[in-house]
């Protein structure tokens, strides 16, 4: 996807017919520079075709890029708890500069995999990208 002046690409390598991947990451590029990011970095263990693995607890379900209240652009990503069904509870966002910079995240995860609200880090959000585009679902922002 282009985002103002940087071409962004996801790529997740996943087990097929599962929604369980060992890697998710986003390549930033623009021109001959590019920075990649993982994702999420907390891993839980799990039976794949009867052999236990080591996968992503959190999968990035949407992105888009999203204009600045004081101008630029931003990739707005949204994850979710791999191993469920949607839930609020179960989501938080990440915000990154066009360079690949994490700019602030609304949930932090601790080591167990539990989700802990960031209001901070929600604000720094909505300052940055605007109240309205920051409380859009990024499902909201595709339709």
């Amino acid at each position: 996807m282009e985002c103002g002046r940087t071409q962004v690409r996801a790529l997740a390598e996943c087990y097929s017919a599962t929604p369980h991947c060992i890697s998710e990451t986003l390549s930033f590029q623009r021109g001959e520079r590019r920075v990649r990011v993982g994702l999420h970095a907390r891993y839980e263990a799990r039976d794949i075709a009867k052999v236990p693995v080591q996968v992503l607890d959190y999968h990035a379900f949407g992105w888009t890029c999203v204009a600045g209240a004081a101008g630029g652009h931003y990739v707005l990503v949204s994850l979710a708890r791999a191993n469920g069904a949607p839930c609020p509870e179960c989501e938080y966002r990440r915000l990154y500069e066009e360079s690949g910079r994490l700019v602030a995240s609304t949930a932090a995860v601790d080591a167990r995999g539990v989700l802990t609200p960031d209001a901070r880090g929600r604000i720094a959000i909505e300052r940055t990208i605007g109240a309205d585009a920051a409380r859009r679902s990024v499902s909201e922002i595709y339709r």
